[in-house]
């Protein structure tokens, strides 16, 4: 009995102990699911935070966007003004100015959103500075449009009332052009849009880092709470499962418990499936990602076991070069479905951020049409579905156009179509050209349509299938490819200028169409037995590889389009070869960047540090196997001119080297074309002098030349009395004074004309046209300033001149050296007959 008592008793007080512990398990467990509520609370506040980050990163973007493209129009717009006087370009460079306003809404914009007082600082002064820079454009605009014969019924109140200053009034419509476009094209004018572009981007730098330093807090608290979240959840299923333990026992002892025992699975289970929503928004935000790169994965691993299949196979049968060819060729085949897999991700995030370029080059429509469907047929074919090809009717085969990307548009619509048609289904390939009206002659638009008879696309599907997002998805429901061509395709099409249709019918099938819009080329024809042309015939290329294989690669494409080429295997050797070579030896630089001793980015900048004279314009070509925006910025800051992706692409390697090099020569031409012009001016007066003036005899000698029909022109010639007596008795100053002042004169009086100062004293005008059929006129009231009465001789505004003027006279002139003796005469007799008068110094 003392027995049952003391067991009964040890029971009692397990039990109690069991109820105690389950209590205070309960009690543990709930203030656990506070804090991890509380916690799940602040994660979400970090997300929240986060967003707002993101957004107003955005609007930086938007801001900087807005104020570069309102100064960039207010620059196009004056100078196509200046140089075409079209009054549209007037028009809309001031309804930028005054109505539309870009400029202004970027600091609108910034005031509306969170910024430092330095990034506000730095936006403020680039507005200031494309404030400073409308100034120049509306001077140069008044001054084009007085040259243009605007008159005050027309022109805009802005340039009406501009106050230019006589001595710009004065000179000739040619003389005011030719300043409007100095004014908009010199290199005063380029540093200021440069420090705009400068301060813009020191604009974005800061407020991106100010955004990023918050970020990176705000992401380093966030896993600190979702460490701390994990923790929770741990423990909070650990004590609940001792808890539910523990209850079972007190169950077991306690049959009358079971109601409060039900209500505590109730609360398990509610807290469960409140946990079960909590991880399910990270768990479908992780979905797509998941299922994107398993597709990839597996796409990806077909080309790849092939490759090393064929390795394989190669290397048992090295004796064998017979199969040797056919294994590489077979290698090189999945090494490049291997690239365009990679491609195709990489374009879906370049097109995402917008640095997809549209080429526009000569481009053959037929043949590359008659290309896609070779390329068509053999995927039709390894699908069991039949290809028809329709080509439609053709007025301009030959059209300038992208044709990588519209090929890709092409295919990845043509994949998709492959994907929902059945073995023995039909896939229709047709082109035809559209009739455009006259104003757009210049333009041919081809319509491209892809029809199969396949099972057909939901109206929820063809709604969303150009949506990225969606694309995935439903990639992984039919089962092929990465699920993001159709996204791509839509936005090459619209970089192209183009439109894409779709339209589908379950178990009838579906139709694309793209409209795409095309310069109209004439492409000269060629013999087919003529040779082809080496591109880079006799150009001389420096490459710096380390890689010995990617080395002889390179030397062997450039070689075989009539380059000669110099190696060197790191940075230092490649400096080294520039530095020891003759100026413009060098056409291009192929610089590796990740090379020994010293890499590429190092050498480029030593190279753009130099002192010779090509430092600064021979092309450096980057090699990189990756092309971030970091990676472009950072060998754009380096002073690369340019950079191609590994492995490198013979043509697109081609491409960039002509291009960089033809930009180098665009260059040196403007250099010597401000050189000639420098040389071709008076440096006092700012009219042509004698070089420019022998210049313009010659066009014209060439003209009577070549010209059957009788040349028109006359040649005056201006002597400026008094010159030496105003330099002996008031000075050379004042001798100054009245040069220019006889220079306006001129001028004036022969607006449509050019003004030559061929001597000290000395201008020649070249009247044709208007001045040469009022020569009589002009002339005449030029004469008529010269009185005894009104003429003062120690007055430099009072000028005088001996003047001559002689007609070219066919009969007895062989050229304008003949015209300018006779007129050169007559100015010497009109000289000595003032003289007599008293009419001059």
């Amino acid at each position: 009995m003392k027995q049952e008592t003391t067991k009964k008793k040890k029971r009692t007080g397990l039990e109690s102990i069991f109820l105690a512990g389950t209590i205070f398990l309960g009690v543990v467990s709930i203030l656990l699911g506070a804090l991890l509520a509380r916690e799940n609370s602040i994660i979400a506040g970090y997300n929240a935070q986060l967003t707002r980050i993101q957004n107003t990163a955005e609007a930086y973007v938007q801001i900087e966007r807005s104020l570069r493209e309102g100064s960039d129009l207010l620059t196009d717009c004056a100078r196509n003004y200046v140089v075409t006087a079209n009054r549209i370009y007037l028009d809309a460079y001031f309804v930028e100015l005054k109505e539309r306003g870009h400029r202004d809404d970027a600091i609108q914009m910034l005031s509306e959103i969170e910024h430092t007082d330095e990034a506000y600082n730095i936006l403020v002064k680039a507005k200031k500075e494309s404030d400073d820079l409308a100034k120049v454009e509306e001077h140069a605009m008044a001054l084009a449009a007085l040259a243009y014969g605007e008159n005050n019924d027309t022109l805009r109140d802005e340039l009406l009332y501009y106050d230019l200053i006589e001595y710009e009034r004065s000179l000739g419509a040619d003389e005011q052009k030719s300043m409007a476009k100095d004014m908009l094209f010199s290199d005063i004018y380029e540093r200021s849009r440069r420090k705009i572009y400068s301060l813009l981007d020191s604009f974005l730098d800061e407020s991106l880092r100010s955004i990023e330093q918050n970020r990176a807090g705000i992401i380093k608290e966030l896993n600190m709470s979702v460490r701390y979240q994990n923790v929770l959840t741990y423990s909070f299923l650990l004590f609940l499962l001792c808890s539910l333990m523990m209850l079972v026992r007190i169950n077991r002892a306690y049959s009358n418990s079971d109601r409060e025992i039900g209500e505590l699975a109730d609360k398990v289970k509610q807290l469960n499936s409140d946990l079960e929503k909590m991880t399910k928004q990270r768990d479908e935000a992780n979905n797509a990602r998941n299922v994107f790169l398993s597709n990839m994965s597996g796409i990806m691993r077909s080309p790849i076991n092939s490759i090393i299949d064929h390795a394989d196979v190669t290397l048992r049968f090295v004796d064998d070069p017979g199969r040797i060819t056919d294994h590489i060729r077979s290698i090189d085949h999945e090494a490049q479905i291997l690239l365009d897999l990679v491609n195709e991700v990489l374009a879906l995030g370049r097109s995402e951020r917008g640095m997809v370029t549209m080429r526009h080059d000569p481009l053959e429509i037929i043949g590359f049409f008659n290309s896609c469907a070779g390329i068509v047929k053999g995927l039709t074919m390894d699908a069991g579905i039949n290809l028809k090809r329709d080509i439609g009717l053709i007025l301009h085969p030959n059209v300038r156009g992208d044709e990588l990307h519209l090929r890709q548009v092409i295919l990845n619509i043509v994949d998709n179509s492959i994907k929902f048609t059945r073995e023995g289904g039909v896939i229709t390939l047709r082109i035809n050209e559209e009739i455009v009206t006259e104003q757009d002659a210049d333009k041919a638009v081809f319509v491209i349509e892809v029809e199969d008879t396949g099972t057909g696309m939901s109206r929820q599907y063809v709604k969303n299938m150009f949506d990225s997002f969606s694309d995935i998805v439903d990639a992984m429901a039919v089962g092929n490819g990465l699920g993001i061509g159709m996204s791509i395709t839509r936005r090459y099409v619209e970089l192209m200028g183009g439109t894409i249709n779709v339209e589908s019918e379950l178990q009838v099938g579906t139709k694309y169409t793209v409209r795409i819009p095309m310069d109209i080329y004439r492409a000269p024809t060629q013999s087919k037995d003529a040779e082809k042309v080496k591109q880079l015939d006799g150009a001389h290329i420096l490459i710096a590889e380390d890689n010995e294989l990617n080395m002889e690669i390179a030397r062997k494409m450039l070689m075989e389009e009539g380059a000669s080429v110099s190696s060197a295997e790191n940075g230092l050797i490649a400096l080294s070869l520039y530095r020891s070579s003759e100026e413009g030896s060098f056409d291009a630089i192929l610089m590796d960047v990740a090379m020994p001793v010293l890499d590429g980015i190092a050498a480029a900048k030593e190279i753009r540090a130099s002192t010779r004279n090509d430092a600064r314009t021979v092309p450096i070509i980057a090699m990189i196997a990756s092309s971030t925006d970091d990676d472009i910025n950072m060998l754009l800051d380096a002073g690369m001119s340019d950079y191609i992706a590994k492995p490198v692409d013979v043509t697109q390697l081609v491409r960039t080297l002509l291009a960089s090099m033809k930009k180098q020569s665009n260059e040196l031409a403007e250099r010597l074309e401000k050189a000639l012009r420098d040389a071709n001016t008076d440096a006092l007066t700012g009219v042509k002098n004698r070089n420019a003036y022998e210049l313009s005899t010659g066009r014209i000698n060439v003209e009577i030349e070549s010209s059957n029909e009788k040349v028109e022109f006359m040649i005056v010639i201006c002597d400026v009395n008094g010159l030496k007596s105003i330099n002996d008795n008031i000075g050379h100053d004042e001798g100054n004074k009245l040069l220019v002042n006889a220079c306006r004169l001129i001028c004036r009086t022969f607006k449509r004309s050019p003004v030559f100062r061929i001597g000290g004293d000395e201008f020649v005008a070249i009247l044709r046209n208007d001045d040469y059929e009022n020569r009589a006129t002009l002339i005449g009231g030029l004469m008529e300033r010269m009185t005894a009465e009104n003429y003062d001789p120690m007055d430099v505004n009072n000028v005088s001149f001996a003047i001559g003027a002689a007609d070219f006279d066919p009969t007895i002139d062989k050229d304008c050296g003949d015209v300018f003796k006779r007129a050169d005469a007559m100015m010497y007799e009109h000289k000595k007959s003032i003289k007599g008068e008293g009419n001059i110094r």
